[in-house]
């Protein structure tokens, strides 16, 4: 006798599916799309200026470690900045950040805690950059990362790199 699959039989197996297309099928259907549609870019060797933006909450034990990452990264200072939003910290986050004001990293504190999307919205309102590095407290940069991914805007049709 053939038992009938239940509706949880199919959830089940919609489940699995979806998994294994996440994780396996997605990023196989990218490669090849990525294959079949390789289009060269331009990467030139001119750099844009970068502005550099995080939100930080209580950021106190990593904070001081990631402005100095940010600080040596192998790309010109004069086309960097440097824009940490604090979410109202009530650490030393912002005695910490305000150590490095004379070094040209700027500090943004909010008086209420509203989230990190509302503090990387408030950075984007004050930079002066063409382009955007978004990133956390707690990720460091290799030291040539963003001169890497800098060379990519060089060719207009460009809008994102990650």
């Amino acid at each position: 006798m053939v038992e009938h699959m239940t509706y949880l039989d199919y959830l089940y197996w919609l489940s699995f599916f979806i998994l294994i297309y996440t994780y396996i099928g997605y990023p196989a259907i990218i490669s090849v799309i990525s294959r079949c549609i390789y289009r060269p870019c331009n990467r030139g060797n001119n750099l844009p200026g970068l502005s550099i933006a995080f939100s930080a909450y209580n950021e106190a034990q990593v904070i001081q470690e990631k402005i100095q990452n940010a600080l040596a990264i192998d790309y010109p200072q004069n086309l960097i900045e440097i824009i940490v939003v604090s979410d109202a910290s009530t650490d030393l986050t912002n005695e910490i950040v305000g150590q490095f004001e004379n070094r040209g990293v700027q500090l943004i504190v909010n008086s209420k805690r509203k989230g990190k999307t509302y503090g990387l919205n408030r950075a984007v309102e004050v930079a002066k950059n063409p382009i955007l590095v978004f990133t956390d407290s707690n990720a460091m940069f290799e030291s040539n990362a963003l001169s890497s991914l800098g060379r990519y805007f060089n060719d207009p049709t460009v809008g994102l790199v990650t």
